[in-house]
């Protein structure tokens, strides 16, 4: 394992968080499918279950900063290479804050003002080539595609006025997920490639 991400080129820390993520969405088909056989079914967890369950504000809210920094993850790291994590983490907390800030003015201004963040934040970081706006453009177009494809069957089970922290964070692990494997992809591709041109 080791050596296969020294060979990516990936943070031992962030591979370990990524193996450990997909540990946990295994472990959770498999109870889920449990439960199901022993007919308990209101045990799964479901977007359908989920929206019943109650949290506190406070961890509530540590969901809703969660699905924020993923979805700036998941945007930014189509664009940038995942061996830039540490420098791009620190703008994450920036993201994070911005978008505490303008979530308490307007939703509407908040999203403008976020997605004007990353992009002038890959322009700037990639020195100014114009192809990155074209790159970061691709990047969401491809996150609204996967999140509108896993949200259309999840959507009947969502009551999305008053969706909470969790139910938020569930409702949009699998597209992240999905997103993380194209990373992952994209990442396997490049290093071919820098491998290919260095023989």
């Amino acid at each position: 394992m080791k050596e296969f991400i020294k060979w990516l080129g990936v943070n031992e820390k962030v591979a370990k968080v990524a193996v450990w993520v997909f540990i946990f969405m295994i472990a959770l088909i498999v109870f889920n499918a449990a439960f199901d056989s022993f007919g308990l079914p209101y045990y799964k967890v479901t977007a359908e279950n989920l929206s019943k369950v109650k949290l506190n504000k406070v961890l509530d809210y540590v969901c809703t900063v969660v699905v924020a920094f993923l979805n700036f993850c998941s945007i930014v790291f189509l664009v940038l290479r995942v061996k830039e994590f540490k420098k791009v983490i620190p703008y994450s907390v920036v993201y994070l804050i911005i978008l505490g800030i303008a979530s308490e003015i307007n939703y509407a201004l908040s999203q403008v003002i976020l997605i004007s963040f990353i992009f002038v934040f890959i322009f700037l970081y990639k020195k100014k080539e114009k192809r990155y706006l074209l790159y970061t453009l691709g990047s969401f177009m491809v996150n609204l595609l996967v999140q509108y494809l896993t949200y259309l069957y999840k959507s009947k089970y969502i009551n999305f006025s008053v969706i909470s922290g969790l139910n938020e964070l569930y409702a949009s692990i699998d597209s992240f997920l999905i997103i993380f494997v194209i990373i992952f992809m994209k990442e396997v591709y490049f290093r071919n490639k820098e491998v290919r041109k260095s023989v």
